[in-house]
């Protein structure tokens, strides 16, 4: 999408793959270096759809940070209808330094549209794989978005897809046949896509660094039981594994 003389914007760039393998995720170098681009270019407001462990929240972060041309910090906004997955993506995001940029969302992405008004500068399309699915996020998506948005979705070339175990490549193909989006292009398993000027989502107000951190704190508030029970599953899990070990 972004022409350049070079291949890498810098090292980071180039390294973006292998620096962040050690981060719960799947994902191709390709998938990798088109996310961290993604968020150099336009990394302003990012949302992603299905968190998992926040490999690719890293990627997209570091990508944004790494625009010394950016006039504000860049905001995330992570969705996951797995709880766990928002204790992971804040696990990891915590360790890389990278948490006051984040806000994980606890629900699906129709949800997370009603409540919160955000104007994405970027998505990464990574939640349900299934064809009805994608169909309803790329659904929302078109009345959400302004037109020129990049949208990267995950898994277009999986062979999932052949099967029938996935439906993203269907999704994204009628997608852009409705006329909702251009493709740009494949890098690794995703197939990039630009928003058309048939997209009509309104024009939001950007949101301040004090509202951001206040709606961080209050999910975080909201998210207090869930977070407790799930540490404790986490160390009974730990201590069942070491009381197996122990009678092995």
């Amino acid at each position: 999408m972004w022409t350049a003389e070079q291949p890498f914007l810098n090292d980071e760039h180039r390294e973006i793959y292998e620096n962040t393998s050690q981060i719960p995720g799947w994902q191709a170098p390709g998938d990798s270096h088109r996310l961290y681009e993604m968020g150099y270019k336009s990394g302003d407001v990012i949302l992603e759809i299905g968190m998992f462990g926040g490999r690719s929240a890293t990627v997209e972060l570091r990508g944004a940070l790494a625009n010394s041309e950016r006039e504000s910090a860049p905001l995330y906004f992570g969705i996951d209808i797995e709880f766990e997955s928002v204790v992971r993506t804040l696990r990891s995001l915590t360790k890389q330094g990278l948490d006051q940029h984040a806000l994980a969302f606890h629900g699906d992405l129709e949800k997370f549209i009603s409540r919160f008004e955000i104007q994405p500068t970027m998505v990464f399309v990574d939640g349900d794989h299934r064809y009805d699915g994608v169909k309803k996020d790329l659904k929302l998506l078109s009345k959400y978005l302004i037109p020129e948005i990049p949208v990267l979705c995950h898994d277009y070339w999986h062979p999932h897809n052949e099967t029938g175990e996935m439906g993203v490549r269907q999704a994204v193909d009628e997608f852009v046949a409705e006329g909702w989006a251009t493709t740009i292009g494949t890098s690794g398993c995703s197939m990039l896509l630009v928003t058309s000027s048939k997209c009509t989502g309104a024009e939001m107000p950007p949101w301040t660094d004090e509202k951001f951190a206040q709606t961080r704190a209050q999910l975080m508030w909201e998210y207090t039981d869930k977070l407790q029970q799930n540490l404790y599953d986490l160390q009974s899990d730990s201590q069942d594994d070491v009381q197996s070990q122990a009678a092995a």
